[in-house]
C-alpha cells in the first residue's frame, strides 16, 4: 500500500465518519426544540447509511490491498 493509498482510504474513512455520526448530531442540536425542516431531515437520514458504507468500503478496500500486496 502506497503512502497516497494510505491518506485516500484515511480521508475516506474520516468523511464517512463524519456522515454517519457528526452530522446528523449536529442537525439535531442546531433544531434542539424547534421543528426540523423536512430537507434536512431526509439529508441526516440518508447520509447516515452513507457514510457506514464508505467506511466499510473503505476498510473492505484497505483488506483487499493487503492481502494482494
Amino acid at each position: 500500500m502506497t503512502i497516497a493509498t494510505f491518506f485516500s482510504l484515511l480521508i475516506n474513512v474520516a468523511v464517512g465518519i463524519y456522515f454517519a455520526r457528526y452530522y446528523p448530531r449536529q442537525v439535531e442540536r442546531q433544531f434542539r426544540g424547534r421543528r426540523v425542516p423536512p430537507f434536512f431531515a431526509a439529508l441526516a437520514a440518508i447520509l447516515r447509511p452513507i457514510g457506514y458504507l464508505l467506511i466499510i468500503a473503505s476498510a473492505g478496500y484497505a483488506v483487499y490491498i493487503g492481502i494482494t500486496g
